[in-house]
């Protein structure tokens, strides 16, 4: 709605949830990797075929992303490289596309990860990392010890409106020239939008890190302002690192 209710074909229902889950997933893995959350798990696989069950990692609660080690290695350290994820039904079009994706899906009481790859065969990139949170919540008022309180809820519409704008952009470009082409004006106002968005997202922005970084319930944050400069594992308030604190 708030972009306008534009046609199926210029950005669908599950294109609109999909931006909406993403950025929710998001926030809520930096609250989780804040000091006042557990911090995400990983559990480290080799890949060998296209499935990988996951049913039996240790703690799993919800699947977050997945990251795999570069190969062969550039750097004296290891360097992983995230994976994109896709829904069950878009994995087959990223492997015809030579995209490397996944997509994570259940079934007959298993959970899985599929790829559009199919290590050794088309890679040598065997190596797999899966984050997860071990112990989802999703708080529902300011008082919630985790989780992320309703009120956030216009900065994630906005933040996933502002995914779907490039999308619809990609998809109106596709019919162009035709009777079902977007008029200029309209992809201006779209442009006008993004920008309103990032405007009003600086201070949900600000918000949301006073929230994420505070006292809430009894857990007791160690980057507040009412600990003393370098307190902490991180340093000043916000994660500040050496004398450039908050």
């Amino acid at each position: 709605m708030g972009l306008g209710n534009p046609a199926p074909e210029i950005l669908s229902m599950e294109e609109a949830f999909r931006a909406v889950s993403q950025t929710l997933s998001l926030r809520l893995q930096q609250l989780q990797q804040s000091d006042q959350n557990i911090n995400v798990m990983s559990y480290e696989f080799t890949l060998s075929g296209r499935v990988q069950n996951i049913t039996g990692v240790p703690n799993l609660g919800t699947p977050a992303w997945v990251d795999r080690l570069r190969f062969p290695g550039t750097a004296p350290i290891d360097i992983w490289d995230p994976i994109w994820a896709v829904s069950l039904n878009q994995i087959e079009d990223y492997r015809r596309r030579g995209v490397p994706a996944c997509c994570f899906y259940g079934e007959n009481g298993s959970q899985y990860i599929k790829f559009s790859y199919n290590p050794p065969y088309d890679t040598l990139a065997t190596r797999h990392r899966l984050w997860y949170d071990p112990n989802p919540l999703l708080g529902q008022t300011l008082n919630s010890a985790s989780g992320l309180p309703q009120n956030f809820n216009v900065m994630i519409s906005g933040e996933a409106q502002l995914k779907c704008i490039p999308l619809m952009l990609i998809h109106a470009a596709q019919y162009e020239n035709t009777e079902r082409a977007v008029t200029a004006s309209i992809k201006e106002g779209w442009g006008m939008l993004g920008a309103s968005l990032n405007n009003e997202l600086k201070g949900w922005e600000q918000a949301y890190m006073e929230f994420k970084f505070r006292s809430r319930g009894d857990q007791r944050g160690r980057n507040r302002r009412t600990v003393l400069a370098g307190g902490g594992d991180r340093g000043f308030f916000r994660g500040g690192y050496g004398g450039s604190g908050w």
